[in-house]
């Protein structure tokens, strides 16, 4: 027997990973779902990087990176490749600042704060 009640799923919001004009991947876009496990986003901030790339790479929709031959497919064997380990860090990093940067609620919290 199937339990009724209150259903809840977060829509599958995406943000997109950019780099400034000055920035060495700058040109760079890295579309990702945004919805991401709080352990993962906690070791990426920490700079666990072996612990944050495989659930990255699992969450890009898309990628402009291209080669020679044209686009890049996203795997983990082509971010290996193509990333050195600072622009891994950076890439995470921006993963990270993207995620977990989040617009104000419409409307303010029912708690009085005086």
């Amino acid at each position: 027997m199937k339990k009724k009640g209150f259903k809840f799923g977060k829509p599958k919001e995406k943000v997109t990973i950019s780099f400034a004009e000055d920035h060495a991947l700058h040109g760079l876009e890295i579309v990702v779902q945004k919805r991401v496990p709080v352990g993962v986003i906690l070791g990426a901030s920490s700079g666990d990087l072996a612990r944050a790339i495989e659930p990255f790479i699992s969450r890009i929709e898309a990628w402009n990176l291209e080669d020679d031959d044209g686009a890049v497919p996203v795997s983990r064997a082509a971010f290996d490749e193509r990333f050195s380990i600072e622009d891994a860090s950076a890439v995470i990093g921006g993963w990270v600042e993207a995620v977990t940067n989040t617009a104000p609620l419409d409307e303010p919290s029912s708690e009085d704060s005086s």
